[in-house]
């Protein structure tokens, strides 16, 4: 098992979501990651991320080509 976090916050005047007019960050009061845990027993590998975002786009969480076994998931929580 391994674990790591990384820092993802985005540049100052970056617009935000959620807002009825056009606004841009001013600064980051609280820093934004994206965390995983990789698991393996030794056959099977899994990997759980989780992002400190509004949304993931869905082209981001399936992998072309990957096997009908492994199946991805996204769900967003606010």
């Amino acid at each position: 098992m391994g674990t790591a976090a990384i820092k993802i916050n985005p540049p100052v005047g970056i617009p935000l979501a959620g807002y009825y007019s056009p606004r841009g960050s001013e600064g980051v009061l609280e820093d934004l990651y994206v965390k995983v845990a990789v698991l393996d027993d030794g056959q099977t590998q899994a990997a759980l991320v989780v992002c400190d975002l509004i949304t993931v786009p869905r082209t981001r969480c399936l992998k072309p080509g990957s096997s009908s076994s492994r199946r991805p998931s996204c769900r967003a929580a606010t």
